[in-house]
């Protein structure tokens, strides 16, 4: 529960950790006025940059959340983030570009409107906005493994077995959380 512990340090107490009965997922509460204000929508990228621009940490650490959140390793080791917010898409470009990892995109995945079935819920839904993603190139796999990673232990080890096919392994995940912000 890497985000619980990060929100943690942020809001300076304990957050809330439940889980969601009808589709396995957990949430995570807590409550801060100025995370709120920074956060807040439409997502003004220029208010973050500094906190996120910082230093190398707080930059990996941005994306490591980004990419746990959004993204996803397929069954052929591509490195993929999905996003209906065009601006976050290429600023999170900028920044992996920053750190040398090369991405394409953001390329349409799912146009507004379109269909999709639920098959935990078992109903239909509509998309209401342009879903886009940008892709790792694979010359930058491993950087990006080495850099950044995933928190998620699934993510992770999917991504470092797609690096590595003719290992067999377990991976502890521990990552440091800068509390001078």
């Amino acid at each position: 529960m890497e985000f619980a512990k990060c929100l943690e340090v942020i809001t300076q107490s304990k957050p809330y950790i439940g889980k969601d009965r009808q589709n396995g997922l957990y949430i995570v509460e807590g409550y801060s006025k100025t995370l709120y204000e920074l956060l807040r929508k439409p997502l003004d990228i220029d208010r973050l940059r500094y906190y996120i621009e910082y230093s190398v940490e707080t930059m990996t650490s941005f994306l490591r959340a980004f990419f746990d959140s959004e993204g996803t390793v397929d069954k052929n080791g591509n490195i993929l983030v999905y996003n209906t917010d065009l601006v976050i898409l290429n600023y999170v470009k900028q920044l992996l570009l920053k750190l040398n990892i090369e991405a394409t995109g953001p390329h349409l995945l799912i146009k507004r409107g379109t269909p999709f079935y639920d098959k935990k819920i078992g109903k239909t839904y509509y998309t209401r906005k342009d879903v886009y993603y940008l892709y790792i190139r694979a010359s930058s796999r491993r950087r990006f493994a080495e850099l950044i990673g995933f928190t998620i232990k699934r993510k992770m080890e999917k991504l470092m077995k797609a690096l590595n096919p003719h290992h067999s392994f377990s991976i502890k995940i521990t990552w440091k959380i800068n509390k001078k912000m």
